[in-house]
């Protein structure tokens, strides 16, 4: 994006990280990241997150807000406001089902999944992640006290458009929903308009 530096967020248990131990809780996830995007000279600094990325953003927000650490712009995308853990708990099911669930989401990259050894590789991250995600409650007392821009797939079927519209009562600043053409990774085929958007949205 033109005029914006981005800077991306490497999970412990990941390609150079690969060594450390997964997390498995969004919290600790946001408690482990906050500290080190403190010691970030980067002036006015906004977060985007997709799907679990969201989660975890949120809560990262969250936490450098109330350390006095400015956040003034959130990016949530692919993900709705989630008051209880997901009735649907993947990651603790087979790796049948789990596949399966991987073939209907779709998404870059779904054919490596055909092969074994990928899957051995990257399964065990995806269940740390869907631990995350599942499990994720936000606390309505949770405020963000910056401008929340919720964006989705205008036909993801993974969200509802209630709970996307619920994100509203955890801002104090400016609300706005948005939705791009396509489902879960929408991002795919509007990285153009999605930057445009972003830009747009942090030079108000």
């Amino acid at each position: 994006m033109r005029g914006i530096a981005t800077i991306g967020v490497q999970y412990p248990g990941r390609l150079e990280r690969y060594q450390e131990p997964f997390i498995t809780d969004v919290e600790t996830c946001a408690r482990v990241l906050a500290p080190l995007i403190a010691e970030v000279d980067a002036g006015n600094l906004a977060f985007f997150g997709h799907s679990l990325g969201a989660l975890i953003a949120f809560e990262t927000a969250l936490l450098l807000d109330a350390s006095g650490f400015n956040i003034p712009t959130l990016f949530l995308s692919g993900h709705e406001w989630q008051d209880s853990p997901c009735a649907d708990q993947l990651y603790v099911s087979t790796d049948e089902t789990l596949l399966h669930a991987v073939r209907e989401m779709g998404g870059p990259g779904i054919a490596l999944f055909e092969q074994q050894e990928f899957r051995e590789l990257v399964f065990p991250i995806l269940r740390a992640d869907l631990m995350m995600a599942e499990r994720y409650i936000c606390r309505e007392h949770k405020i963000f006290h910056g401008n929340l821009y919720v964006i989705a797939g205008d036909v993801d079927p993974y969200i509802d458009q209630h709970k996307l519209e619920r994100w509203e009562k955890q801002c104090r600043g400016k609300f706005q929903l948005s939705f791009f053409p396509g489902g879960h990774f929408y991002l795919e085929d509007n990285l153009t308009n999605l930057a445009d958007n972003i830009t747009g949205a942090l030079s108000l």
